[in-house]
């Protein structure tokens, strides 16, 4: 019974927060126009995960037209690590992780 109650509440919570990303008046889509190749390759240096470095100029052509934007990641091992110099090269106000967030 207890446990029912647990995987519903779960499952309600699952279907709110979905609710929310599909929801365009909360959440838009940001399409970089730039491919931004030197810090590409200046982040290559230093993170060897390709998918990893994307991310970065994202949220670099983002942080253009938002300023003060802050990156949350959950990527301890490449962003977070790299947070020093992502924050040099780019735009970005901060660089978190998500584990910091109570």
């Amino acid at each position: 019974m207890l446990l029912n109650k647990i995987k519903d509440d779960y499952e309600t919570e699952c279907l709110r927060r979905l609710s929310r990303l599909e929801n365009r008046e909360l959440l838009n889509m940001h399409i970089r126009r730039t491919d931004y190749r030197d810090l590409y390759r200046m982040m290559k240096k230093s993170i060897d995960d390709p998918d990893d470095i994307e991310v970065i100029p994202d949220a670099h052509d983002l942080s253009l037209s938002l300023p003060g934007l802050i990156l949350w990641t959950g990527d301890g091992a490449h962003i977070v690590h790299n947070r020093k110099i992502i924050l040099d090269l780019t735009e970005l106000c901060e660089n978190r992780y998500l584990g910091e967030r109570s």
